[in-house]
């Protein structure tokens, strides 16, 4: 599945948080920069284990732990996963094919079978690589958006959400 969302359809400064925001926090301020848009496309509950993959992941980690997130961890793409399995791997800043190839691997090692990966800053022409490495992987539900001219993928694992009880 393939979602689109603009930044011209989303109101000016991006001040509507999502639901998983009012679950973190009990302010509503204006979030303009892309790191929110990324935290807000993650969705996570206030008991999500959370990791940040690359250089990037300070300013985002500091702003979960603001909404309230309890763990949230930064790991360099290098790093190997921890024994933890977390519900929600994030990488802020996805440049290169490399990089790209390199995040996928260590964000599927860190999270369990229900998790969830939101890749931000990806660039467009590497759009396909990055998603024919995500089904590589075996993750699902691939949806897009853009925002502040920047692209976001979000991909979950096959078990997220497609469980119920008889």
């Amino acid at each position: 599945m393939h979602g689109s969302t603009s930044s011209a359809s989303r109101s000016s400064g991006y001040a509507i948080l999502s639901a998983a925001a009012g679950h973190l926090g009990s302010q509503v301020r204006p979030r303009p920069h892309f790191s929110s848009f990324l935290l807000d496309l993650a969705d996570p509950a206030p008991d999500s284990r959370i990791v940040l993959l690359g250089a990037d992941g300070l300013e985002l980690a500091c702003e979960l732990i603001r909404f309230g997130a309890s763990d949230v961890s930064i790991a360099r793409i290098a790093d190997m996963p921890h024994d933890t399995r977390a519900d929600i791997a994030i990488i802020p800043h996805a440049p290169t094919a490399r990089l790209i190839e390199q995040s996928i691997v260590v964000a599927r090692r860190s999270l369990h079978p229900l998790g969830r990966l939101i890749m931000g800053d990806v660039p467009t022409d590497l759009l396909g690589i990055a998603r024919a490495h995500l089904r590589l992987h075996g993750f699902g539900r691939l949806q897009s958006w853009t925002e502040l001219d920047r692209l976001a993928l979000r991909a979950e694992l096959p078990l997220r959400g497609g469980v119920s009880c008889a």
